[in-house]
């Protein structure tokens, strides 16, 4: 298979993750995660930092049917995004201010 190399900022960054987990240098967009090295615990470890790169919602099911870096970029550029809760200082009543 011909090396294609990544060429949008979601397929590059999927292409870094990739290849901090399987320890491969260059990593094509059609390459398959389980024939380059990919394994069942890797693909955990890997769905995980997916989830928190993209923040993103994807089960592991989705890296066993999208198994390119081109057909996983396309799941979580359609995945529905996780929302991060905004975290506010709130004065509580009765607080006792520091001086």
């Amino acid at each position: 298979r011909e090396y294609v190399a990544p060429s949008t900022p979601t397929e590059q960054k999927l292409a870094e993750l990739w290849s901090k987990f399987l320890q491969v240098e260059q990593i094509g967009i059609h390459d398959n995660f389980f024939e380059i090295g990919g394994h069942s615990l890797l693909a955990t470890q890997l769905i995980a930092s997916v989830q928190l790169e993209f923040q993103v919602e994807l089960s592991l099911r989705e890296l066993f049917e999208k198994t390119t870096i081109a057909e996983l970029a396309m799941a979580i550029e359609a995945a529905e995004r996780i929302e991060t809760p905004q975290i506010q200082r709130r004065e509580r009543a009765g607080a006792v201010k520091r001086r």
